[in-house]
């Protein structure tokens, strides 16, 4: 995820995270506030995320997907393009 938006023209809308906390089997949401420029990489099918709502002005951002040949399941080995 590339932010596009600076910090200053919205509020709310914060990349939000399920992670493991302090806790054994207790997760806890982590808020991550972009702005202009950040860039975020993560694995996106394992890890449990959303974007908060945004209260005011516009967040954009561009999102993107890569995958790794092998881990993919819908890959065959087979010939073409």
């Amino acid at each position: 995820v590339a932010m596009l938006t600076p910090r200053s023209n919205y509020t709310g809308g914060a990349f939000q995270a399920k992670l493991e906390g302090p806790v054994k089997d207790k997760k806890v949401i982590r808020n991550l506030s972009l702005d202009a420029g950040d860039c975020l990489v993560f694995p996106a099918k394992q890890l449990c995320h959303r974007v908060s709502a945004v209260k005011t002005g516009t967040r954009r951002s561009l999102v993107f997907w890569a995958f790794d040949r092998n881990s993919c399941k819908y890959h065959t080995s087979g010939s073409g393009a």
